[in-house]
């Protein structure tokens, strides 16, 4: 039988540990997937500061297929995601991503399997619909418009919920760390399949993500993984530079050939200023491309801290 793992990012969920285990589990005897596949939940604790690292002892301690990762500190949940797969073992056929609130329904933990057994290497959730602020619904959209223009690539793989196959795991293991993972996830290829629904309400607990967090994610998926955002400064010089070719070239033909008289030192003021930016950001793309080149090699590369691990 193969080995599948469900890997829970908890940070202060103590109202919902029990319960997503519950939910999953009835889950998976509710489609006799238990025939089929052996689970193992594993609960990654980034620090929480409730009762939730208690309550996932607990549960361990019942259950013998629940285990637990406790980090040192609030890694972010990317991290811990991260973190998480890279200390899965090699048995394991394919591992699951849910986040502890269960605002992803359950049920796409049976046709993340179908998929999975069709050849996909990477079964992802598109959130057709959510309740959320119109605000944050047209943020969301700017994100993804801006992030095309400098990736020069869609990224269809969404935060949420995931299944990694096997070969993705060992990707992970591999892979520098990627604040954002879809990301991530979409460089490394392989077969796809994307599973639409939509995303229910949250019954208890509350959201860990403000306004600024979001921000914070999307300059992540922005940035990282493209230098695009630093060549900026190349078009920059580019404008300049025509813009100093054509001023000259105009005020050199205006003043010998059609005699037009301008104020003392205007054309030289205006020409020796754009000239002089035209330098200035040559200079800062040539600093900025080699900025790049190390930024891509120097990811932050370390994984999370673990304090305590029993899976």
């Amino acid at each position: 039988m193969k080995t599948i793992v469900i890997i829970c990012p908890v940070y202060n969920e103590e109202d919902n540990i029990w319960n997503f285990y519950n939910k999953f589990s009835e889950e998976i005897k509710k489609n006799q997937l238990q025939k089929k596949y052996n689970f193992f939940f594993i609960f990654s604790d980034n620090q929480s500061t409730d009762n939730s690292k208690k309550i996932i002892r607990e549960l361990a301690k019942k259950f013998s297929n629940v285990g637990m990762i406790f980090f040192s500190r609030n890694f972010g949940v990317m991290k811990s995601i991260f973190t998480s797969i890279r200390c899965l073992e090699s048995n394991i056929d394919a591992c699951l991503i849910f986040d502890c609130d269960l605002q992803d329904p359950t049920y796409l933990l049976n046709e993340f399997i179908i998929k999975w057994e069709e050849g996909n290497k990477i079964v992802y959730g598109v959130r057709e619909k959510r309740k959320e602020k119109r605000t944050l619904k047209y943020l969301r959209n700017i994100f993804k418009k801006i992030d095309l223009v400098f990736r020069g690539y869609k990224v269809e793989i969404e935060s949420g919920a995931w299944l990694l196959d096997r070969v993705i795991i060992e990707q992970f293991k591999k892979a520098n760390f990627d604040q954002y993972l879809p990301g991530l996830v979409s460089r490394f290829g392989f077969k796809s399949a994307p599973i639409k629904y939509n995303r229910l309400e949250r019954k208890k607990g509350k959201t860990k993500f403000n306004i600024l967090d979001y921000l914070s994610y999307a300059l992540d998926g922005i940035f990282n993984g493209s230098i695009a955002p630093l060549r900026i400064s190349i078009i920059f010089c580019f404008f300049f530079s025509l813009s100093f070719f054509i001023s000259s070239c105009y005020f050199l033909i205006a003043k010998f050939f059609f005699k037009i008289k301008f104020d003392e030192g205007i054309a030289a003021i205006a020409v020796i200023s754009l000239f002089g930016f035209a330098i200035i950001f040559f200079i800062l793309s040539i600093i900025c491309e080699y900025i790049g080149k190390i930024y891509q090699s120097r990811f932050e590369q370390n994984e999370a801290i673990i304090e305590e691990i029993n899976i």
